[in-house]
């Protein structure tokens, strides 16, 4: 049933059409009226009364209870039905965190909702400002989080079903343009029998919902009210048929097994998907201008706004971060949407005249004036920017100082961090260097007025405190910070007593305004969208570009296993991205990163010649960092150096083709010559292909850079006149030189990429090749090398031959050249156009050449050299890539970085990328990539797919609660003994599942579980084994091993098995009750394995962690430490005994 629910057809439309097998179907035209006075009863809440009071409301300290003298101010709550009141002079971020206590809607998600006029479109209070009085307001969740169906879900069940609420109140109001139509009165009958189904669910005990069978009153009375499920509009249309075909669907779809959830989220996700613009907010606004828009078009539509001319009025809106181009969007006629900024470029808005705001965006100029009819628009309009940008990139960050937002102010001044999660205050702390204890106030995620406090106590080996955090909770009551530490509660007037009390050399870590909390951050997507941009810069637009000045980590990418060194290891090459805006490609590059030993004389010398560049004939220079390890960003040639394609096309090699690389390689001497640059390196091999297309005989070359200046060797020598043999340091700087080299360089082209050493076969004698050279110009062939191939034509050697005469002034003629090889041609060469030529089989390895720019490839420690430089690493992979961000941590051999996965025709997804840290351990590594190959299961982390050669990678989901140990620790102080059993369950399950695939995992521990939205997975599988027949894995090799989680037949003979992984279960139900407890069977010591064996065998066994239920004890732990193996439960039997005890407490799993 669910599976039909999830199919094209949509669900409301599918409800409505099993009716129609037997009640038939209308036609008839829906008109359209204003409802907004119906009442109506949502599953039998409570309701507004005719003098407007309350019933079934919890009060908080700032309602109307305090202050009953005052007028009061009318808040309606969807979910409730009912106008909450409060006090007229209760600021609005007051009265939506009372709300959100009362809704029990978590800290992390109550961003999400605001305050709107009732009624209105788009009339919003700022959080720090106080309500007009008389005004009527909703509590409503104002922003999008993607996704909503499923992803709001696991943020926050509450504040997915107060969504619930508030789409049905908006449906049933016809408050949703794209579900009032007519053409959806199928839709909404639909919904309106959902809304009659999810009632009759909650209102009929489990068994009943389970057997289907629900009391004959509770669906009497249902029915009867059918009128209020259904908006007045379609009501006063159907009159008549309305009621027949409405009891029969209801009939029909309540018999079936949906479960109350999944109505709810099918209903969620249909409405979603039929009103994509739901939750938008549309703006009419005046402005001065469109950013790159035509100024003619503009000016016809240009209007007036009170006394200013020459603005415009305009529609804005803000695309999400679930769009594939989100950011802050204007259009004059609301269909082309011009892109005015991306949201995080957007940093302040001022105020000026109530309704006038100044945007500052980075990349415009000056201020973006933007014009409202009212302050309460302006208003709605600051806060909705201001709201999203604090939920995908600024959490801390008010953007207008004319809308403040109290609590951030609270925040900053107590240096308190908002609801970040214990997983990445614990990484921010590891990752400080300060030379004394620091500490981290963060609130909780989970409740309100409660806060933790994390320092880091345990200084590490290399003098920093990065070792042990202890996490204390801290609760603020009647105005009093109360400090729950183990010598009992403390009271202090303010947060700084409280950490003074602590230690006053602590340093206190304040929130920075950029923090990547995935918990603040909660309106971006999981999965990205792909970038789908289409265009892409044009080679003439890049070619006339003038050089920039590139930020490493934000422009620049680069491809793992490209890199090859150069200009003997002083150069790294590699293949790499600029990364562009969103409406353009990524532009390829040749990345040049210089070598720490390298001279700063060296980069600019080499820059400032490539800077003066402006010829197509050479590989453009895009630009550089200036930063060490100084780069450069050289445009990419596709099919590498010249001379290795001619030699392994040589088949596919036209002689026309040839005559076009002539031609490129006399255009770019004669530019040289023209501009009086020496350039030092020309070379085959030193050119490269751009285009290359065998089919319709069509190439493409450049010349590239010369490179550092070195001093030449003899195997240099044919590239160099003759005169300078006898001193080769004197060649630099003769622009003579240039010409003999083209001469050569000519030859290798017309040889196929041979080299001129191989044809001379001389060794490193330089006298000895000197002398060859000279006797075969003098005495042999009249020049220094003999006709290339029968395919040089004589006219194509003489060229060669005038570049080896000793005349310096007659090599090269740049005019004389032309009309030989026009003479070849059938009509007169021109330099191609992009269009001209396109990349014929880009993926054929037979026609690709790899970026291969030198002699060797780099070593790894040319490679290590480079660790720390700040710049995103790609991996290509056969249908996609994968970027690697940031590192994460690191394992027994392993470190992980997390990155984002690319692949054709799918959306872009976090994930976490492992390798190896050395190669000692490439068996392990394979092992496990193998063994985690084809696990699908929710509690086991997945693997997205291996790299198994130049160098290992498993990318891996990205989980991005962190360690379940971390986890523990930092929310101590909240985790219930009920809480802690859904995590056993959890665990079991995964394991079980690992136990039916026959994999031994032999090392659970919290620590290699990780946590996602009260989800356990298990994660590191390096020492995982498949078990034989007999269910055993004997370990041969001799390493170090966990023996606090490890059974004594493991320690004792290596013998592992499942039972095994039992006790190691038992261990880490004990580090979960322990609340992140050291499993130590002697408290506050360190044993050695014979002692820890040794305590075992005699019987001695973890004691029971304090507050864990004895039953736990019994069950889930001593049961697991067991002598005899075959003693211990299964995963199986433990799953049975997490749910009786579940099942004991009065809950089931």
């Amino acid at each position: 049933m669910i599976r039909l629910l999830g199919e094209k057809l949509e669900v409301s439309q599918w409800i409505m059409n099993q009716a129609s097998n037997t009640s038939g179907t209308t036609n008839t035209t829906i008109t359209l009226l204003d409802t907004n006075s119906a009442s109506f009863s949502m599953g039998g809440r409570s309701s507004i009364h005719s003098n407007g009071s309350i019933s079934n409301s919890d009060h908080t300290d700032i309602s109307s209870a305090t202050m009953p003298t005052q007028t009061l101010l009318k808040i309606f709550n969807y979910k409730d039905n009912i106008d909450n009141e409060f006090s007229n002079l209760t600021l609005c971020e007051d009265i939506c965190l009372s709300i959100s206590r009362q809704l029990k809607i978590l800290p992390t998600t109550r961003l999400l909702f605001g305050l709107r006029v009732m009624d209105s479109g788009n009339e919003w209070a700022a959080p720090g400002h106080e309500l007009r009085p008389g005004v009527r307001y909703c509590f409503r969740m104002r922003f999008k989080v993607p996704n909503m169906d499923t992803q709001l879900k696991n943020l926050d069940k509450q504040a997915y079903e107060y969504l619930y609420w508030q789409i049905r109140h908006d449906i049933l109001h016809e408050k949703i343009p794209e579900i009032r139509h007519p053409e959806r009165k199928d839709n909404v009958m639909g919904f309106a029998v959902m809304h009659m189904c999810i009632d009759l669910q909650s209102k009929s005990s489990e068994g009943e919902r389970l057997a289907s069978n629900y009391r004959r009153e509770v669906i009497e009375n249902i029915e009867n009210k059918y009128k209020e499920y259904l908006p007045h509009t379609l009501l006063r249309e159907h009159r008549y048929f309305v009621k027949s075909k409405i009891r029969a669907t209801f009939k029909s779809v309540r018999d079936k097994k949906i479960g109350f959830t999944e109505f709810k989220f099918y209903y969620i996700d249909e409405v979603c998907k039929l009103a994509p613009n739901y939750l938008m907010e549309f703006y009419f606004v005046a402005v001065e201008y469109i950013p790159n828009d035509d100024p003619i078009s503009v000016q016809a539509t240009t209007g007036k706004m009170g006394n200013n001319s020459g603005i415009q009025r305009v529609y804005a809106k803000l695309d999400t971060h679930d769009h594939p181009e989100p950011g802050l969007k204007i259009s004059l006629k609301k269909d082309n949407w011009t892109l005015l900024a991306k949201l995080e470029d957007i940093y302040a808005i001022y105020i000026k005249n109530e309704v006038e705001a100044y945007l500052e965006i980075i990349e415009l100029p000056r201020s973006y004036f933007m014009q409202f009819s009212s302050k309460y628009e302006l208003e709605s309009f600051v806060t909705y920017i201001g709201g999203y940008l604090r939920l995908t990139s600024k959490w801390s960050k008010d953007i207008c100082n004319d809308f403040p937002t109290p609590s951030l102010k609270f925040l900053r001044e107590t240096k308190c961090h908002g609801p970040i999660g214990g997983a990445y205050s614990f990484d921010k702390l590891r990752k400080m260097s300060e030379k004394r204890p620091t500490c981290i106030i963060r609130q909780c995620e989970k409740e309100y007025d409660v806060y933790f406090v994390d320092i880091n106590t345990q200084r590490s080996v290399k003098g920093r405190f990065a070792g042990n955090i202890v996490t204390t909770k801290i609760t603020f009551q009647n105005k009093k910070w109360i400090l729950h530490s183990t010598e009992g509660l403390k009271e202090y007037e303010s947060l700084k007593d409280l950490k003074n009390s602590i230690s006053t050399e602590m340093l206190c870590i304040p929130q920075s305004e950029y923090e990547q909390a995935p918990l603040l951050h909660i309106c971006l997507p999981k999965n990205l969208h792909p970038k789908e941009a289409d265009t892409e810069l044009s080679k003439s637009v890049l070619q006339k570009g003038k050089v920039q000045i590139f930020d490493r980590g934000n422009d620049l990418r680069w491809y793992e296993n490209t890199q090859r060194s150069a200009d003997n290891g002083k150069i790294i090459i590699m293949q790499g991205d600029w990364v562009q805006q969103p409406a353009y490609k990524d532009v390829k590059v040749t990345l040049k990163i210089f070598s720490e030993e390298s001279d700063l004389k060296d980069f600019t010398s080499l820059t400032h010649f490539c800077n003066q560049i402006y010829s197509a004939q050479f590989l453009k220079l895009y630009g550089v960092t200036l930063t060490r390890p100084y780069t450069m960003a050289m445009e990419y040639a596709h099919y590498g150096p010249l001379d290795k394609l001619l030699r392994k096309n040589k088949n596919k090699i036209s002689f026309s083709m040839l005559i076009d690389i002539a031609f490129d390689l006399v255009r770019g001497i004669g530019y040289l010559r023209e501009k009086k640059f020496y350039h030092g390196s020309i070379r085959c091999s030193n050119m490269f292909v751009t285009k290359f297309d065998a089919n319709n005989n069509k190439i493409q070359t450049k010349i590239g850079d010369p490179g550092l200046r070195r001093p030449y060797t003899y195997e240099d020598l044919p590239w160099i006149p003759q005169e300078y043999y006898n001193n080769l340091n004197a060649v630099h700087g003769d622009n003579c030189v240039d010409a003999w080299a083209f001469a050569t360089t000519l030859w290798e082209i017309f040889a196929y990429g041979k080299s001129p050493l191989e044809e001379l076969g001389c060794g490193g004698n330089i006298h000895e090749m000197g002398e060859k050279l000279q006797t075969n110009r003098t005495q042999r062939y009249g020049g220094i090398l003999p006709q290339p191939s029968k395919d040089c034509p004589d006219k194509i050697y003489h060229i060669m031959l005038d570049g080896w005469q000793t005349d310096a002034h007659r090599r090269f003629d740049c005019v004389d050249i032309f009309g030989i090889l026009q003479h070849f041609e059938k009509r007169l060469p021109v330099y191609e156009s992009d269009s001209d030529f396109y990349d014929h089989n880009e993926n054929n390895e037979d026609d690709d050449v790899s970026l291969n720019y030198s002699e060797a490839p780099s070593s790894p420690q040319n490679h290590n050299r480079f660790d720390d430089v700040i710049m995103s690493v790609v991996i290509q992979l056969p249908n996609g890539k994968v970027i690697v961000d940031k590192r994460l941590g690191e394992g027994h051999y392993g470190v992980v970085y997390s990155g984002t996965i690319n692949c054709k025709n799918k959306p872009i997804e976090k994930v976490a990328v492992k390798t190896l840290k050395t190669t000692a351990n490439v068996k392990d590594f394979i092992r496990e990539s193998k063994i985690m190959t084809g696990l699908e299961h929710e509690n086991v982390v997945k693997i997205k797919c291996f790299v198994e050669k130049p160098i290992f990678y498993i990318i891996m989901e990205y989980v991005s609660g962190g360690s379940f140990n971390d986890f523990l620790i930092a929310q101590k102080q909240d985790l219930t003994n009920r809480m802690l059993l859904h995590y056993a369950h959890d665990i079991a399950k995964g394991m079980n599942y690992l136990a039916e695939k026959k994999i031994i995992h032999r090392d659970l521990a919290t620590r290699n579980i990780l946590i996602e939205s009260d989800r356990l997975k298990i994660s590191d599988f390096g020492l995982a084994q498949f078990a034989n027949s007999d269910g055993y894995y004997i370990v041969q090799s001799r390493r170090d091993i966990p023996i606090k989680w490890y059974s004594p037949e493991a320690i004792l003979y290596n013998k592992f098995s499942v039972y095994t992984d039992v006790w190691s279960f038992g261990v880490t139900m004990f580090e979960t009750f322990s609340r992140g407890g050291e499993p130590n069977l002697i408290d506050n010591r360190e044993l050695s394995k014979d002692e820890f064996l040794s305590q075992l065998q005699s019987g001695k066994r973890l004691k029971k962690p304090e507050g864990c239920p004895q039953i736990v004890y019994d069950k889930l732990m001593r049961e697991c430490w067991r002598e005899e193996p075959r003693m211990r439960p299964n995963f199986a039997e433990l799953l049975v005994s997490i749910r009786s005890i579940m099942e004991e407490q009065g809950e089931t799993i």
